[in-house]
């Protein structure tokens, strides 16, 4: 089932420290652990591109031989970056500090790169639009295409909920003033979802309807784009055409592979829970 998706959000240099100890501490000893793709962009689109669809990506990424080597392993990926565009300045590095339970902490340390996009000049035939950016210009691209396209929309911190048929808020952004039920939006979606990190995920539709999905047990090696790669798991759900509580479990699926993967980047065996899901 390959369908034509559109992916926005960050694509990132990430910088993984691996901490010995929890946060807060006075003195931490820590294991630089390198550079590797990452962002939402990035984490959703490969995590979209495992399962066989074709994906666009539209976001902005610093020009130099970094940013040339993330472009070209989007590209092997299968993805298409000819909506990406390119900064004269370095990709974003943010600092990710990964705990010894797997849990992370980013400190982001520029500002980000998606606002150099053109969303009123994007082509509008997608099967789906993954909108990650708080970009005016793209919640008219979404405003614009409900009904005719899936829209999966990412809560930004700062910034009002885009518009779209599916809305994903967590609940470790509460203290920011993500919405955690329907009655704090003004215009809900049809779902509005809340990732619950080890404890999963609540859904909650029109209606009053309310699912809960269990996280996935598995060992806790880095929680670093769990939510984006759960985000694909529902993209790929509602195009799919799955009751909701079906494909939120296949996104806790996706999202513990995850978890139990080193580093941002979504593993390739993505590929394999995509296929076992098909089966009849």
């Amino acid at each position: 089932m390959t369908q034509r998706i559109l992916v926005t959000g960050s694509l990132n240099l990430d910088h993984t420290i691996r901490l010995a100890s929890a946060l807060p501490a006075c003195r931490v000893q820590a294991q630089d652990m390198g550079r590797a793709l990452g962002g939402a962009a990035a984490n959703t689109g490969l995590a979209l591109a495992r399962g066989g669809h074709e994906v666009w990506i539209a976001a902005g990424l610093g020009e130099g031989p970094q940013g040339d080597q993330m472009l070209a392993e989007l590209q092997a990926a299968g993805i298409r970056t000819d909506l990406v565009a390119r900064l004269p300045e370095p990709p974003c590095e943010p600092l990710i500090l990964i705990e010894p339970s797997g849990e992370r902490t980013i400190i982001h340390r520029q500002r980000g790169q998606s606002d150099a996009v053109d969303f009123a000049a994007l082509p509008r035939d997608w099967a789906a639009i993954y909108a990650a950016t708080p970009a005016p210009a793209l919640n008219q691209l979404c405003t614009s295409l409900r009904g005719q396209c899936v829209t999966v929309g990412q809560w930004y911190p700062g910034h009002a909920a885009p518009p779209a048929d599916l809305l994903v808020t967590s609940e470790s952004s509460a203290a920011t003033n993500a919405p955690q039920r329907f009655s704090d939006l003004a215009d809900p979606p049809d779902w509005l979802v809340v990732t619950l990190g080890a404890n999963g995920a609540r859904a909650e539709g029109h209606g009053g309807q309310v699912l809960h999905q269990p996280a996935v047990a598995v060992q806790a090696i880095d929680t670093t784009g769990a939510g984006d790669v759960f985000a694909a798991g529902l993209i790929h759900g509602q195009l799919a055409g799955w009751p909701m509580q079906h494909a939120l479990a296949f996104a806790a699926a996706l999202s513990a592979q995850q978890v139990a993967s080193p580093g941002p980047t979504p593993p390739e065996s993505l590929s394999e829970t995509y296929a076992k899901w098909s089966k009849p």
